[in-house]
């Protein structure tokens, strides 16, 4: 745990080193400000003799002597020659200029008496914040935010699922918070995770630079590095340009919209559908469409109401149907072959359906797969295309009634009237075996050791066909030795010609 905090203290630590030059060129176009500690109180523009930066540089200078060697520290404002000039600790520090008043309606004399009184108040919090019970408390804080910071760190790795799971039970890829994540969204989760934490201690480095004077400037340059890296447009579609900042809150808003949307249709589906006595597989054709619906209309208004001219979007469409055409080919088959299922309805929700070697209960039609749970519930994920190409078998299309064969061999000598007559009683005794059609014995033949029955029985209950014949096995096998009839096994003749034996 320690080793972990470690790391991600002194990765946070080079962000801040490396960040530094970036934050050069936004500090240099406001070389007018008068900052204490990083703090700007106030700018100056260039004068007729001196350039901003010039006297920023010897105001600055003045200040920073002033906090460490000054006992006390005054600013006051007095006249010469009819002009306002700012005094610190008796010594004149600058001249105030008409250029200099940023506001209509203000004289210099009452900008002058502004800047003195901010002046004073940030020196001498600046002399407090460098005396030594200031730091001793100063570095307390910065203990106690590296503590919640830690904590924070090991939260987010117990219960930073648990908001990606109810988004994606929002969204209808999964059912509940038990329910393992799919395999994207855990890559998606790792990743975030991992950003929320450098973004945790991050912002903690931040706030404990932002305590010490002698490194509060850096955090400030950091801060305005990243705002201007926000904001400076980096994306240039048509006549509009898009900043990071813009893109965020696109993704934002569309996040937004996919949760609004699961939400509308989670409603419909679980609500008022079923009080309309639609069926399950229905109620799926509806839902999906009605999603998918509605987040492609509500993505076109929403680039729209953005700014986004969607003509300027059709090479990134031709270039997708490439795509398509060439390395999408299985989910572009996949999605249409879905869709096809959904709408003629030939699997639907609840079918007992075999594919291959899997037989098993559709969960879940979506556009791209099946979900099927096998009688030993065991999930089974089928691409739709598979569904359409190869043969399936759906015990349930029609009707969920199907014939079971049980084939039985009895010894030779048994009168076969008795067999028969036990057979159905069999039958009649099973209370999940129908009356109507009602159950039927056919003498198949006479089998090498055996005569060979066949008993064909109707149920309804396909996926209980397993436990329906082994309950007519044990009954069957009871009856049998009730009524001392012998179940043979295979015999065989050795005949040995006499002769000479070597």
């Amino acid at each position: 745990m320690i080793r972990s905090l470690k790391r991600k203290f002194l990765l946070g630590l080079a962000i801040l080193c490396f960040s530094l030059p970036l934050c050069m060129e936004g500090w240099a176009q406001t070389a007018g400000d008068v900052a204490i500690d990083g703090q700007v109180l106030f700018s100056l523009p260039k004068t007729t003799d001196l350039s901003a930066k010039d006297r920023v540089d010897a105001i600055t200078e003045r200040l920073q002597s002033a906090i460490q060697d000054s006992d006390e520290i005054t600013v006051t404002v007095r006249p010469q020659q009819q002009r306002p000039y700012i005094y610190l600790n008796n010594e004149p520090l600058f001249q105030v200029y008409p250029e200099d008043v940023p506001q209509a309606g203000i004289s210099p004399f009452q900008q002058a008496y502004q800047w003195a009184d901010s002046l004073e108040s940030s020196l001498q919090e600046a002399q407090h914040q460098r005396s030594q019970g200031y730091l001793k408390q100063a570095v307390v804080i910065a203990l106690v935010l590296v503590a919640i910071a830690g904590f924070l760190h090991w939260l987010m790795g117990r219960v930073w699922a648990l908001p990606v799971k109810w988004l994606l039970i929002q969204l209808g890829t999964i059912e509940k918070q038990s329910d393992p994540c799919p395999q994207n969204w855990g890559i998606f989760l790792g990743i975030t995770k991992g950003l929320a934490r450098l973004g945790l201690w991050f912002g903690t480095l931040l706030a404990i630079t932002s305590l010490f004077p002698l490194t509060r400037e850096i955090s400030i340059l950091i801060l305005q590095g990243l705002w201007t890296g926000l904001s400076s447009p980096f994306l240039t579609l048509g006549p509009q340009s898009y900043s990071l900042q813009d893109v965020l809150a696109l993704l934002i808003i569309w996040l937004g919209l996919l949760l609004a949307v699961s939400f509308i249709t989670n409603l419909i589906s679980h609500r008022f559908l079923p009080k309309m006595g639609i069926g399950r597989g229905a109620i799926e054709v509806i839902t999906l469409c009605t999603r998918y619906s509605l987040i492609t209309l509500g993505t076109i208004i929403l680039l729209q109401v953005w700014g986004l001219n969607l003509s300027s979007l059709t090479i990134v469409g031709s270039a997708l149907g490439v795509g398509i055409g060439f390395g999408l080919q299985g989910i572009a088959k996949n999605l249409i072959s879905g869709l096809v299922l959904l709408f003629e309805r030939s699997v639907q929700v609840g079918d007992l359906i075999q594919v291959g070697e899997y037989i098993g209960v559709v969960e879940r039609v979506s556009a791209r797969n099946l979900i099927i749970k096998t009688l030993d519930r065991i999930s089974i994920i089928v691409p739709t295309s598979i569904i359409l190409e190869d043969i399936v078998v759906n015990w349930s299309h029609d009707s969920l009634t199907s014939r079971l064969h049980i084939p039985i061999g009895v010894a030779y000598g048994t009168e076969l009237g008795v067999v028969k007559e036990l057979l159905l009683k069999a039958a009649d005794d099973h209370s999940k075996v129908l009356k109507n059609p009602p159950p039927d014995v056919v003498f198949k033949g006479f089998g090498e050791s055996s005569l060979d029955f066949e008993l064909l029985i109707w149920v309804n209950q396909p996926s209980r066909e397993l436990f329906i014949k082994s309950d007519l096995l044990f009954h069957i096998d009871a009856l049998f030795r009730k009524h001392t009839i012998e179940i043979p096994f295979p015999q065989r003749d050795l005949n040995i010609k006499s002769g000479r034996l070597p």
